[in-house]
């Protein structure tokens, strides 16, 4: 057993269920352009999705579920994979000195034939084992060290596991500039035809995160993982769409969100809203009327978006709505320059409530404009 075999096998030693799970969705991640660009290499033209996907469902499995039994399963097809690629080293070890071996001995033959056809090809078959040689020496040195830095980074994933959690871990950037090899790979994968394509942009956006130690958010990665075998098995432009009507409510179900926690409703007590304390606030009927309409459209929108697949005609006309809000809460925060955040907007009644707007959703309109961004970006998607 070689050193880097002793090394993979002292990584899984000690370690418990989840930082089993967590290691192995780091390795995943660091071996992909690796198997990525091997799998390029062969085709130029080669479509990526299939080890794109599989290493996110892995990923996202492993994040998940990591004290569960079935993880193991992932585990070890990861260690597989680790391993392999060790012994992809051995074997280049291996084939340098049989290639430089044969291109010595066609060399002699060449010195010692006397015919010039048999002098020619013995001479290009020393030439020829020769570079094999060659490309088997440097593809050894380059396959261990990618297996070093997957083994060395693992180590440190280890001790961030330890001190800070699963989620500090990944917030770690993947490779450093020690992985030359990996990212030169990643940078090959990502000036391909393929990595050219509108149809990588969801995976180089998805990669390029964990790099940076800055993943895209889990339950975006969740439901891209969990689109249906039968439509990763249709043309790349229809997962590449479908993968972006994914994003895009999902855009817009955190844009909703966002927009939500700066507004409230707060039940009218006997001491007035806010209790004994209550807010300054104010009222306006220009004011009632634009607050009113992003009321209603943030209501049915939440409703809308419990069905998986609403109208979009229904969505359309919320749009609508909140543009209509947006133009007149904008109109009328024009005149009010001085209106401070924290001030209570009291601008109606609804269902015995009453509706409050924090004043800093009027002076700051960013949250309703990116729901409206998100609307429609969504919209196309929609039948």
């Amino acid at each position: 057993m070689n050193d880097l075999q002793n090394a993979e096998k002292a990584l899984w030693a000690k370690m418990t269920k989840q930082e089993r799970a967590i290691i192995a969705a780091r390795i995943a991640l660091r071996l992909l352009p690796n198997t990525s660009f091997g799998t390029l290499s062969q085709n130029p033209a080669v479509n990526l999705t299939h080890e794109f996907r599989q290493v996110l469902i892995q990923v996202v499995k492993l994040f998940d579920q990591s004290e569960a039994t079935d993880v193991e399963v992932q585990v070890d097809l990861i260690r597989a994979s680790l391993s392999g690629t060790i012994e992809v080293v051995e074997e280049f070890k291996h084939q340098a000195p049989v290639y430089a071996a044969r291109s010595a001995a066609a060399a002699a033959q060449a010195a010692r034939t006397q015919q010039p056809d048999e002098v020619a090809r013995a001479a290009s078959d020393a030439a020829e084992y020769a570079a094999n040689a060659s490309r088997a020496s440097e593809a050894a040195k380059i396959a261990e060290a990618i297996c070093h830095a997957a083994i060395n980074s693992a180590v440190a994933d280890i001790e961030a596991m330890r001190t800070k959690g699963k989620v500090e871990c990944f917030a770690t950037p993947l490779l450093d500039s020690k992985n030359k090899n990996l990212l030169q790979f990643w940078d090959a994968i990502q000036t391909s035809i393929y990595g050219k394509s509108n149809l990588f942009g969801f995976w180089q956006e998805w990669y390029q995160g964990f790099l940076d130690g800055k993943p895209i958010d889990w339950e975006l990665q969740r439901r891209v993982a969990l689109i249906d075998d039968d439509i990763w098995k249709s043309s790349s432009e229809e997962i590449a769409e479908e993968i972006e009507r994914i994003r895009t409510r999902w855009e817009v179900e955190k844009a909703l969100t966002d927009l939500s926690d700066s507004l409230s409703v707060r039940t009218t007590a006997r001491h007035g809203i806010g209790g004994n304390n209550p807010p300054e606030s104010i009222q306006d009927e220009r004011l009632y009327g634009a607050a009113t309409l992003i009321w209603e459209a943030e209501e049915e929108l939440s409703t809308a978006l419990e069905q998986e697949n609403p109208a979009h005609d229904w969505i359309e006309a919320i749009l609508a709505k909140f543009k209509a809000g947006l133009t007149s809460l904008l109109k009328w925060c024009a005149g009010k320059v001085n209106l401070a955040v924290g001030t209570a907007i009291v601008v109606g009644a609804t269902k015995g409530s009453t509706v409050v707007v924090d004043a800093y959703i009027a002076k700051h309109p960013e949250k309703i404009e990116a729901l409206i961004e998100a609307l429609e970006r969504w919209l196309p998607f929609l039948s």
